[in-house]
């Protein structure tokens, strides 16, 4: 568990019960921490004896103060930065816990050891929907519907929240929500809006917008592949999807690639990581040679490559037995994609994968200096934040 979520625990108990209350419970939960580093990894325990050490000295059960602790945290969220992200995550509500699942994929880029939880809307209607919570923890939904409440009232929204089932499995807990609230902009969403333009386009055009597309029928046999994942991949058309690829989101429907499962979760963001490998082939020309030294990245046969990462979104295609899964490339850095054997000209221009990649190298270096910073305003000696390297070479230069 990461120090975020102590942090803000310990800025409530101060917050609301003053120094006093919180020195008790700190005793009492036996921690010899007196302050939480945000980015730092620790023990899920702590979480726990905070809890039973607070429900003790405060009177109250153990649901109620995870109930405010998760208040509190919605409430503060500014704190930590994240406000902006919370604002512009959902026109409305109903956008909001739609969109929860990618949230906590965006966090994981600076908690990159996160055991992020699983969130899935189903059954809306104008008066609230179903949220699916599924979570490898233990102890933590009034945590999540003390936090759901709150960003209920960030957007105006009076929610109330029901527990219609629980499903305790061997490695993660699943939690069906009832969710009830004045959910209007469902019906806005469902309205057709007719603008009098035939906007078919011809099959060629289609899969050249989108190069890494692949469409399966209902018995999840690929029968198409759009020409650059084909390049790549070859050999996918004509198998099945769980033949050729493994699910890594959303996590709630299983490792089973099936049909009736993608189309529930077709509000999702779905990841599927390639089992066969891909890789560049012997360099050619004399310029991809020198690409290599420039790179260090070595030249790999296909057999040893990577495994290609697709991000996107599961589409029926109406008034037949087919589904599209329109995605591009999960790429982080120029040697990444030289591995594969694709291009910065193959990437779809509609979307920001070019920019991605061609700009990550600079973002992991300011995430890099972020983090470090945060340490240094959390006390920490300023050598946590240097690297021990075996040996170094030192150029000066007149």
């Amino acid at each position: 568990m990461y120090g975020l979520l102590l942090d803000c625990v310990q800025k409530f108990l101060r917050d609301t019960y003053g120094e006093r209350y919180w020195a008790l419970i700190r005793r009492k939960a036996k921690l010899t921490n007196h302050w939480f580093v945000t980015h730092e990894v620790y023990s899920e325990s702590i979480m726990h004896d905070l809890v039973e050490a607070a429900a003790e000295e405060l009177g109250q059960d153990k649901e109620t103060v995870m109930t405010m602790f998760g208040e509190y945290f919605a409430e503060n969220v500014g704190r930590y930065g994240y406000s902006r992200l919370l604002r512009v995550l959902g026109r409305d509500l109903r956008d909001f816990l739609n969109g929860l699942d990618d949230l906590h994929d965006y966090l994981k880029v600076s908690y990159p050891k996160m055991q992020q939880p699983c969130f899935h809307c189903s059954d809306e209607t104008p008066n609230g929907l179903v949220l699916h919570y599924t979570t490898k923890r233990q102890g933590f939904l009034c945590y999540v519907i003390g936090q759901l409440k709150t960003v209920g009232g960030i957007y105006g929204k009076d929610v109330a929240i029901s527990v219609l089932s629980e499903d305790l499995g061997e490695k993660e807990t699943h939690y069906a929500l009832n969710l009830e609230f004045d959910n209007r902009e469902f019906l806005c969403k469902n309205q057709k809006v007719d603008g009098g333009l035939d906007l078919s386009i011809s099959y060629e055009d289609f899969f050249s917008t989108f190069p890494f597309s692949l469409v399966f029928g209902s018995d999840m046999t690929v029968v198409h592949v759009g020409a650059k994942l084909g390049d790549i991949l070859p050999g996918v058309k004509g198998r099945t999807l769980q033949e050729a690829f493994v699910l890594q989101r959303p996590h709630v429907i299983g490792d089973e690639l099936s049909w009736r499962k993608i189309s529930f979760h077709d509000n999702c963001t779905f990841e599927l990581v390639s089992r066969q490998r891909v890789a560049r082939p012997a360099a050619s020309s004399l310029a991809e040679l020198e690409m290599e030294e420039d790179s260090g990245v070595e030249v790999r046969c296909l057999e040893d490559g990577p495994c290609l990462k697709l991000k996107g979104e599961m589409r029926p295609l109406q008034g037949t037995e087919y589904m599209i899964f329109l995605c591009s490339p999960i790429i982080e850095s120029p040697e990444e994609l030289y591995q594969t054997g694709l291009f910065i000209s193959d990437l779809p221009m509609h979307d920001s994968s070019r920019e991605s990649i061609l700009s990550g190298s600079q973002q992991s270096q300011n995430l890099a200096l972020a983090l470090n910073q945060e340490k240094l305003r959390n006390g920490e000696p300023p050598l946590s934040t240097c690297r021990v390297l075996p040996s170094v070479s030192i150029l000066f230069s007149d």
